[in-house]
């Protein structure tokens, strides 16, 4: 399926493709595609060959890894308006070094990673954009890397919600977990009931307050003390 104006205009904004010309971004969406996926559909596996990057219209996609015990690693879940497998472009060996599945009825776009890298040679400001792009990802990557180091788990369970709340206005620390808690339990490297157990803990000392997938931190400057 070709792309229509709508979904043009849901990538066009996005630091990867605004400095494209018209002209340029034209050329970048003539081989682009539209893919649908259903709660549980997976995209392509580690290992698959990877000619393609995408970007999140609606929905939510999850990269892991799967083990050799047979379990699966959560490594990050991407969001609407978030591009993802962008990075595999430059490798030597072309191949997705993860898994992925739709946590949710998912919408992408489908885009040539031979068409972008052509589009580099010619207009260095998107290989600045792209840079910036994949430095931003890294850095959420190395928070995560953080968090993981931590031996405490209700420790993990504080720096995360923290990271969460951060980009919130000191006078709102509402927020919604981006994912199923079990999800967030594999991404922290801790049981779902453990982070059950947290939850409940952390509400009992009027820290927080659970209303579903929405977390209240009560405290900011108390919270941030367990951390």
């Amino acid at each position: 399926m070709a792309l229509d104006t709508l979904y043009s205009a849901t990538l066009r904004p996005h630091r990867m493709f605004s400095p494209l010309s018209v002209n340029e971004f034209d050329q970048l969406l003539q081989h682009a595609k539209i893919v649908s996926l259903s709660k549980g559909e997976h995209l392509f596996t580690q290992g698959d060959p990877a000619h393609n990057f995408y970007f999140i219209v609606s929905g939510q996609v999850k990269l892991f890894r799967l083990l050799k015990d047979g379990s699966e690693k959560i490594i990050q879940i991407m969001n609407k308006d978030e591009p993802f497998a962008h990075a595999v472009m430059f490798k030597k060996q072309k191949t997705f070094p993860v898994c992925t599945q739709a946590i949710a009825a998912t919408e992408l776009i489908s885009i040539r990673n031979q068409d972008y890298i052509d589009l580099i040679k010619t207009n260095s400001d998107i290989a600045l954009e792209l840079l910036g792009s994949m430095s931003a990802n890294m850095n959420n990557l190395i928070q995560e890397i953080e968090i993981l180091s931590l031996k405490s788990s209700t420790t993990k369970v504080v720096q995360y919600l923290q990271t969460l709340m951060a980009d919130k206005s000191p006078l709102n620390s509402t927020f919604a977990l981006p994912a199923a808690k079990h999800m967030i339990a594999s991404m922290l490297a801790i049981q779902p009931e453990t982070l059950s157990r947290i939850f409940y803990r952390l509400q009992k000392k009027g820290l927080i307050q659970v209303d579903g997938a929405d977390i209240t931190i009560l405290s900011p400057e108390e919270f941030k003390l367990h951390s």
